[in-house]
C-alpha cells in the first residue's frame, strides 16, 4: 500500500472518531453542530479517496470521486457559519452570504453527481489517481475558498469584545481553516487546473486538525466553535430572565423568559445594548425598569456576575432579571393598608373627641325639652302661638333624634376604627350587621334599597367581631358598587343545625363566568384601575377560613350576585 494511502486512512479514522466525540459532548447550537459536520465531511472525503485510489477501473474511480463531493463542497459555508457563531457575529450580511454559499454548494453538488462538469474523469498516477477537472471545478473550489476567507475576516472582527483566551482560541481555529484551505487551493485546485499531476494532500492533514479541535473542546470545557455556550436546558426553564453580555455590555444570548418579559423573540435581543432595555425608572430612579421593544415598562431587579474564561480573564457578564410586578403591587397594597390604618386611628381619635360635645349637646337638648314642657302652654286661643309651640316641639324632637343618630354613627366609626383582637366571643350577627349597614349608609342612602331579613331567634356565633365586620362591610360595599341607582341589596341571616348563614345579594351587573374562579385571588379585581386593590375578597376568604367557615358565590352576568358566608356554631376560641 502506498504511504499516502496509510496517511489518508489514519486521518480518516481520526476524523470519524473525533467527530463522534465532539457530537457526544456538544449541545444543540450552531457552532457545536458545525464542528462534527466538518470532521464528518473530512472523513467522508478521505474514505472516498481510499476507495478510488484502490480501484483499477477508471470509470468507477471517477464515480467515487464524484460521490466524495458532499465531504468537501460545504466546507466554505460551514466555515462561515462556524466563525459567525464563534465571533458572536449577528450582522445581516453574514446570514445572506452564508445562504448564498449554501445555495451554490447544493447546486454544484447536484451537478457534480449528475454531470462531468465538476469531475470530468480520473487520471492514473503512481499513488492511484489524480483529478481531471471539469469546467465548473474551479467554481466549486472558489466557493470553499470564499467561505473560508470571509470566515477568517469575521473571526477577526470584535476582538476587543472577547477575552484573551477567546482570541487565542480563534487563532487556533483560524490555523485549522488556513492549513487545509491552503492545501486544497494548491494540491486539489491549482495543480489539477494547470495539468500538474500531484498527490492530493489535503485529507492527510485533517487528522491533526481533528485532534486539535477535540483538544480545544476538552481543554476549555465547551465547544471551541461556541465560546458563548450556555446551558440552554437550564435557561429555558428558568422563570427569571437571563442575559449573557459581552465586554461591551451587548447581549449575546437571551433566554426565553427575558424575551417574554420584553415582548419579543430572543433573537431580537441579540446585539442590543443591555442599557437600552434595563435602566432606572423615570418615577423612582432608585428602582430598575425593563423597557422591552414589544412590551410596556415593568419594574425589575437585576443581579450580575462576571463571566470568566478558564484563564481568569473576563469574557463578559451574566445578568439575571427578575420581574418585580407582584412585589411592587404588594408594596403598594401594604402602603395603602398602612395609610388606612393611620386614617382609622385618626378617625377613632376624632370620634372620641366628637363624643364629648355630642354628649353635652344631647344633655342640653334633653334639659331644654324638659324645661319646654314646663313652660309650654297647654292650649292657646291664639293660632299663631299654637303653631309656634308645635314647631318648637318638632324642632326639639328632631334635634334630639339627629344628635342620637350622630352618636350612633360615631360609635360605629369607633368600633370599625378600633384595631380589635382576634379573640373570639359569642356575637349576635344581627347587631353586627346593623353596625355594618350604619357605616355603609353613606354609600347606600338615596341610591340603593337595602332589605334586611334576619331570623328572629338567630343564635350567637363564636367569632372575632372586628374581623367579621371587615368581611361583611367589604361584601356590602362591593354589592353597592355593583348595582345601578335604585338597585337592591338584600342582607339576610338564618341558621341551621350547625351553622349560621349570612347572605348578601344584589341585582347588579354580576361576575363574568371566566372570572368567577379568580375573585378570591390576591390582587385580582374587576374594578377600574384605582378603584380596588383586589385584596378585599382574598382577605375575607382567609378570615372566614380561619373561623372554620366557608364563603361561596353565585353570580350571572346582568342578573346579580349572591355571597353566602357560613359560620359554624361552636364554642368561642
Amino acid at each position: 500500500m502506498h504511504p499516502l494511502h496509510l496517511l489518508i486512512a489514519a486521518s480518516t479514522l481520526i476524523c470519524a472518531v473525533c467527530a463522534g466525540a465532539m457530537h457526544a459532548q456538544s449541545h444543540d447550537q450552531g457552532g457545536t453542530r458545525a464542528g462534527p459536520l466538518v470532521l464528518l465531511g473530512f472523513a467522508w472525503w478521505g474514505m472516498c479517496q481510499l476507495f478510488f485510489h484502490a480501484t483499477a477501473d477508471v470509470g468507477l474511480a471517477t464515480w467515487i470521486a464524484r460521490a466524495s463531493t458532499p465531504g468537501w463542497i460545504f466546507l466554505g459555508p460551514l466555515a462561515l457559519a462556524t466563525f459567525a457563531t464563534a465571533a458572536s457575529a449577528r450582522q445581516e450580511w453574514i446570514g445572506r452570504a452564508s445562504n448564498l454559499l449554501y445555495g451554490m454548494s447544493f447546486m454544484l453538488l447536484a451537478l457534480s453527481l449528475a454531470t462531468p462538469l465538476v469531475f470530468e474523469s480520473m487520471r492514473p498516477a503512481p499513488w492511484g489517481y489524480s483529478v481531471d477537472p471539469g469546467p465548473l471545478f474551479g467554481l466549486a473550489s472558489l466557493s470553499n475558498l470564499v467561505g473560508a476567507g470571509v470566515a477568517l475576516y469575521v473571526g477577526q472582527t470584535g476582538r476587543a469584545r472577547r477575552s484573551r483566551q477567546e482570541n487565542r482560541q480563534l487563532r487556533w481555529i483560524s490555523a485549522c481553516v488556513l492549513i487545509p484551505a491552503t492545501l486544497i487551493g494548491v494540491t486539489d485546485v491549482l495543480f489539477p487546473m494547470v495539468g500538474i499531476v500531484f498527490p492530493i494532500l489535503a485529507p492527510a492533514v485533517f487528522g491533526p486538525l481533528a485532534i486539535l479541535l477535540l483538544w480545544l473542546r476538552m481543554r476549555i470545557g465547551r465547544s471551541p466553535l461556541e465560546p458563548a455556550h450556555a446551558a440552554n436546558e437550564i435557561l429555558e426553564i428558568l422563570p427569571d430572565g437571563v442575559a449573557l453580555l459581552d465586554l461591551e455590555d451587548q447581549i449575546r444570548i437571551a433566554n426565553p423568559s427575558l424575551a417574554r418579559l420584553c415582548g419579543c423573540g430572543p433573537e431580537q435581543l441579540e446585539g442590543l445594548a443591555f442599557g437600552d432595555i434595563v435602566g432606572p425608572s423615570e418615577d423612582e430612579p432608585d428602582r430598575s425598569e425593563l423597557r422591552g421593544p414589544g412590551a410596556p415598562a415593568l419594574p425589575v431587579s437585576t443581579s450580575t456576575a462576571t463571566l470568566l474564561d478558564p484563564t481568569g480573564s473576563p469574557r463578559g457578564r451574566v445578568v439575571v432579571v427578575r420581574d418585580m410586578r407582584e412585589v411592587a403591587d404588594l408594596q403598594r397594597s401594604l402602603l395603602l393598608s398602612a395609610r388606612l390604618a393611620a386614617v382609622g386611628e385618626l378617625a377613632a381619635g376624632i370620634a372620641h373627641e366628637i363624643n364629648n360635645p355630642l354628649a353635652f349637646v344631647r344633655a342640653n337638648l334633653s334639659h331644654l325639652e324638659e324645661c319646654w314642657k314646663r313652660v309650654r302652654p297647654d292650649s292657646s286661643e291664639d293660632a299663631e302661638i299654637e303653631q309656634i309651640a308645635g314647631d318648637v316641639d318638632d324642632l326639639v324632637e328632631e334635634s334630639i333624634e339627629g344628635v342620637d343618630r350622630a352618636v350612633e354613627i360615631v360609635r360605629s366609626v369607633k368600633s370599625f376604627a378600633h384595631a380589635g383582637t382576634a379573640t373570639r366571643e359569642a356575637t349576635d350577627l344581627r347587631l353586627l350587621l346593623d353596625d355594618v349597614l350604619h357605616v355603609a349608609s353613606g354609600q347606600l342612602r338615596n341610591r340603593v334599597n337595602v332589605v334586611r331579613e334576619f331570623q328572629d331567634d338567630l343564635p350567637s356565633v363564636p367569632c372575632a367581631p372586628q374581623q367579621m365586620r371587615q368581611v361583611f362591610l367589604n361584601l356590602v360595599i362591593n354589592a353597592s358598587q355593583a348595582v345601578d341607582d335604585n338597585g337592591t341589596v338584600l342582607v339576610s341571616a338564618h341558621s341551621d343545625d350547625s351553622s349560621v348563614v349570612v347572605s348578601i345579594a344584589d341585582d347588579g351587573c354580576g361576575i363574568p363566568e371566566d372570572q368567577i374562579d379568580r375573585i378570591f385571588d390576591p390582587f385580582f379585581t374587576t374594578k377600574a384601575v384605582g378603584v380596588g386593590t383586589g385584596l378585599g375578597l382574598g382577605i375575607s376568604h382567609q378570615i372566614i377560613a380561619n373561623h372554620g367557615g366557608s364563603i361561596e358565590v353565585e353570580s350571572a352576568e346582568n342578573t346579580g350576585t349572591v355571597f353566602h358566608v357560613r359560620l359554624p356554631l361552636g364554642p368561642a376560641q
